[in-house]
């Protein structure tokens, strides 16, 4: 794992892996020229950080086939990790710049579809009588 800087290199874009997670892609510049990719899931468990990487690079929760990320160089983690026996470097984290994400949950929800977004509960649970507890 290392730092660098990166610049994005082009447009980001959705999509999905073979395992049919959604994702958003985008191409950055290395501070040393070599390119590479970030992706953020748009799964439950990694939309939040997906929505702060995304904030960094100037994302407003527009569409995302419609944003242009800012023109600036970025903090960004690298790392290396295997896929079918070949290793790959890929841009891991963008640092954080903003300290919250996007309240634009309906822009991610369009490209996760409705079932992605996390569950809220209908109601609040009953209380509890602790005295109908045996012990």
């Amino acid at each position: 794992m290392s730092w660098t800087n990166a610049t994005p290199s082009g447009r980001p874009y959705g999509g999905q892996t073979s395992k049919g997670s959604a994702f958003v892609a985008l191409p950055m510049t290395l501070e040393s020229g070599e390119e590479l990719w970030w992706r953020g899931y748009l799964t439950p468990a990694a939309i939040e950080r997906t929505k702060r990487q995304l904030a960094a690079l100037g994302w407003a929760g527009e569409k995302v086939e419609e944003w242009q990320p800012l023109e600036k160089a970025f903090r960004v983690v690298v790392e290396e990790d295997e896929w079918e026996g070949q290793t790959r470097r890929k841009i891991a984290m963008i640092a954080d710049s903003k300290p919250k994400a996007p309240q634009a949950t309906d822009a991610v929800n369009a490209l996760l579809g409705a079932s992605a977004a996390p569950a809220k509960p209908q109601h609040k649970p009953a209380p509890v009588d602790t005295d109908d507890i045996p012990f």
